[in-house]
């Protein structure tokens, strides 16, 4: 009989072992959940109180269909581009990677929230050619700190 306890117990242990190492469809989130959770729905600017610009553009994540979606207003253009991951960082960071057809590019920001419901990218390389053009916070090109985006209604 304790031989029949242990193969129980490596049974048991073997089970217990495979849902831990088993991916969990259940706890995984989909892009559409993770941004609503991280609080990134909604549309920025980094100016509320100024007109929708080049300058000022109205950035918004919203869904489409039940699928995560970037969509820019410039006033003077507009587009819509699939977010095809939206990860949470071990930091609290939001990872987001973004397909723009457009321009044939792939591209990675990481955000991180601000006081005042603000956001702001830490982030942003091309994934194809691995251009940054914001690391730690800052443009890569000059060294100004990236701007922060407010949530605007």
């Amino acid at each position: 009989m304790p031989r029949l306890g242990c193969l129980l117990c490596f049974a048991f242990i073997g089970s217990v072992a495979g849902l831990v190492a088993a991916p969990s469809t259940a706890l995984a989130q989909s892009n559409a959940e993770m941004a609503r959770s991280w609080g990134l729905l909604g549309s920025w600017r980094l100016d509320c109180g100024k007109p929708t610009s080049r300058e000022n553009p109205d950035l918004k994540y919203v869904l489409h269909d039940g699928k995560l979606f970037h969509d820019r207003d410039f006033g003077d253009g507009r587009d819509s581009q699939p977010v095809i991951v939206a990860m949470r960082r071990p930091d609290a960071s939001l990872e987001l990677v973004v397909r723009f057809d457009g321009f044939r590019q792939t591209r990675q920001f990481i955000f991180v929230h601000g006081p005042n419901d603000s956001l702001r990218a830490v982030y942003n390389r091309d994934v194809d050619s691995g251009s940054l053009s914001i690391r730690d916070g800052k443009f890569t090109s000059s060294g100004e700190p990236a701007p922060w985006q407010f949530r605007c209604n």
